[in-house]
């Protein structure tokens, strides 16, 4: 962590808005690991997360002087990375195709049945990706920022929600995996969506 004292990152921040490129870059690097993992849980498959997440502090530094302060910074980045990543889902949908040739081999040989099961393989992770991937786009985004530690506030900030919408939503979310994970919950709990 490159802040260890917590009044450095506000430091940062300054010399960042007066042009500080070296100021800016330790920015980067306290929230990139972040913004990559978000990025990664909104996309498909996580594909393309790293290169996503270096758009959306290219586009930062950009808009680095509309950055007013009303929240934290990374409140800021991660409305910067919601927006980016929905932009990238609609375009890569008007491209998508349904061949199989276009998706990656490990996702194809398993959606045809021909991947190996390897020892070790933990089906339920699969299972986990992708119930978060069947997750309308706003309770994913959601979930993607309380797995990276995100408070309810800084959610809401983050993408434009009231703190009531943000419960509700991730209660809703919360509900919809229960519901797809059932199998793999103890004893086949089951929900209580009355599924």
């Amino acid at each position: 962590m490159p802040f260890p004292r917590p009044d450095e990152e506000l430091e940062a921040l300054k010399g960042a808005l007066e042009g500080d490129t070296a100021m800016f870059a330790r920015l980067v690097l306290r929230h990139q690991r972040g913004i990559i993992g978000f990025c990664a849980s909104m996309l498909p498959h996580g594909e393309g997360a790293e290169d996503a997440a270096q758009e959306v502090f290219i586009k930062a530094f950009k808009a680095l002087e509309n950055f007013r302060g009303d929240s934290a910074f990374s409140t800021w980045l991660y409305r910067i990375a919601f927006n980016h990543c929905c932009n990238l889902k609609k375009t890569s949908a008007r491209r998508r195709t349904d061949s199989l040739d276009d998706l990656p081999y490990a996702v194809r040989e398993k959606a045809v049945g021909r991947a190996d099961t390897a020892a070790g393989e933990r089906p339920e992770l699969d299972a986990l990706a992708a119930a978060l991937a069947r997750l309308p786009e706003n309770y994913r985004a959601l979930v993607a920022l309380r797995l990276q530690g995100e408070d309810y506030r800084a959610m809401a900030g983050a993408l434009g929600l009231s703190l009531e919408a943000v419960r509700a939503r991730l209660r809703r979310a919360r509900l919809l995996l229960r519901r797809d994970l059932r199998h793999f919950l103890p004893g086949g709990v089951s929900n209580s969506t009355g599924d």
